[in-house]
């Protein structure tokens, strides 16, 4: 992955809340940034803050469908 630092994700999460970075620092600094750029590519969209942050709702609607799957499957619903 190159000489890329990967920050704690508690802590990009509180650098975010913070205000001290955008959403285009805090996905690069994180572990999904390379599929991050994949994605920028797939959905033809230039990396910045306003796409980074497009990319972290879907993730989130993608875990939250894949929990629900989830729940389902083990008869929590």
């Amino acid at each position: 992955m190159g000489n890329r630092t990967v920050i704690a994700h508690d802590e990009l999460v509180n650098l975010l809340q913070d205000g001290k970075i955008n959403f285009l620092q805090y996905v690069m600094s994180g572990e999904n940034a390379q599929d991050y750029l994949e994605w920028c590519i797939e959905k033809q969209l230039e990396p910045s803050a306003d796409s980074a942050e497009l990319y972290c709702e879907y993730c989130e609607i993608d875990m939250l469908e894949h929990q629900h799957i989830d729940d389902e499957y083990d008869g929590v619903w």
